[in-house]
């Protein structure tokens, strides 16, 4: 073979979010993204070597990424393939990803850690109310949840977080955010099913179900203002206040390359439910 030629140009994508941008031009991309999921998944998981996996963790590259949100979905698909593989290995083990902050396809054994958190933190919450509202008074409630049957870690709301996330991991690779810093970042939130939300009131014992209503809804992904008004006091305790208005800026900025319309959406379910304070 002959002497390879160094490659002296290159000739990137349009940046930018304007008429001519890659980021507003590349919908038939993202089509074959999502086209190619199925093949994708069946591809991982029957071919994926695991049996002699040296490391804990697993790295991601993708190396066609231009600019814009389409390898989002790519490494996303390429994370739900993996943790199919080691789950139908029956490994309990599932590999890390760098910068996860939430415990959607993280191993079993985390998504049981905040069941078991929210459980203490429930118990405490109606404990509370119990002691406020007379016998016989009300309370509504109005939280996420997920489908009976399935496990915290294969249903939550981890695709609302995905571009702080992002963010952060950036933070990381460029030396601003310490590694352990960021793993040690898990968002409190939990989605519980509806027969996990029962048991903890039926074992409070003070409140009885008068109504329980579900409803399906697709959330969007949330604009930086939106996220941080949710988020910034946890960012702020853990990372520091010095560098929180750069985790926003990055976070904004993401948000922008992502093409009118097509922001991401999370299949949620939301929990109505009115209790009825027992006399007891």
């Amino acid at each position: 073979m002959g002497k390879e030629r160094p490659m002296e140009e290159s000739f990137p994508m349009n940046g930018g979010n304007g008429h001519y941008s890659y980021i507003k031009n590349s919908y038939r991309q993202k089509n074959a993204v999502e086209r190619a999921k199925s093949m994708l998944l069946r591809g991982v998981i029957e071919n994926l070597d695991i049996e002699q996996a040296s490391s804990s963790v697993f790295t991601i590259a993708d190396l066609g990424c231009s600019t814009g949100p389409n390898t989002f979905i790519a490494v996303e698909n390429i994370v739900e393939g993996v943790t199919q593989k080691y789950k139908t290995k029956s490994n309990s083990n599932l590999p890390e990803f760098q910068g996860r902050i939430h415990y959607a396809n993280a191993p079993n054994e985390v998504g049981e850690a905040y069941s078991d958190q929210y459980a203490m933190d429930m118990e405490s919450f109606l404990a509370a109310r119990a002691e406020e509202i007379a016998p016989g008074g009300l309370m509504a409630m109005i939280i996420p949840g997920r489908p009976d049957g399935t496990l915290p870690s294969q249903f939550s709301l981890s695709h609302l977080f995905c571009l702080i996330e992002y963010s952060l991991i950036d933070m990381v690779n460029e030396g601003l955010v310490s590694k352990d810093k960021l793993d040690m970042f898990n968002l409190p939130m939990y989605s519980p099913s509806v027969e996990e939300l029962r048991a903890l009131v039926e074992k409070n014992g003070y409140f009885s179900f008068a109504e329980m209503e579900i409803h399906e809804t697709s959330i969007p992904l949330p604009p930086a203002g939106v996220c941080r008004a949710g988020l910034e006091s946890f960012v702020c305790k853990h990372f520091g206040t010095e560098i929180t208005e750069q985790i926003f800026d990055r976070y904004s900025a993401k948000f922008a390359e992502l093409p009118q319309g097509t922001a991401a959406h999370c299949s949620s379910i939301s929990l109505f439910i009115l209790l009825k304070r027992r006399r007891i």
